[in-house]
């Protein structure tokens, strides 16, 4: 291919945004993305994308998948835990709300996360969310999120 300026491409390509993993952390983040699928098997799933809300990374992004496995009592409680910790607690739930309201009341919370960095089967790193809590002061509204910090209030067995 005639014309193509390399040179300028390679320097455009240098600024896009860092895509190595986030250090292992915990962040105060806002969720700012969320869709629902079935899963394979018939699940509901939630793929959910947190935006770092301050510090150095702030603005890099993470995902994690919420699977609601209706036959199992205790990947049942980690989900609502999770959910709680982003606002949705049972009241919410009790309401009854469709998997697609879930994802919409989603978009706009926030929450402390715990990143750890694993590696895949073929070497590449990437990020997997650990854990999900309430950041310090219990706002799961972004404009509070933002403002809070030291991030996160984990329980005392918590691995950090």
């Amino acid at each position: 291919m005639a014309g193509l300026d390399f040179k300028s491409l390679l320097g455009t390509a240098a600024e896009a945004p860092d895509f190595s993993p986030l250090a292992p952390n915990k962040y105060t983040a806002n969720v700012t993305g969320c869709t629902v699928k079935d899963t394979s098997t018939g699940k509901k799933m939630w793929n959910i994308e947190f935006t770092v809300a301050e510090g150095p990374s702030q603005g890099r992004k993470a995902w994690t998948n919420q699977v609601l496995s209706p036959e199992n009592a205790t990947a049942l409680s980690i989900f609502f835990r999770q959910m709680a910790a982003m606002g949705l607690d049972n009241d919410y739930f009790a309401t009854e709300p469709s998997p697609e309201e879930i994802a919409a009341k989603l978009i706009a919370t926030g929450a402390a996360v715990i990143i750890e960095v694993v590696t895949r089967k073929d070497d590449a790193t990437r990020n997997d969310i650990k854990n999900i809590f309430p950041v310090a002061g219990g706002s799961t509204t972004p404009a509070l999120v933002g403002a809070i910090s030291g991030v996160a209030t984990a329980p005392p067995d918590a691995p950090f």
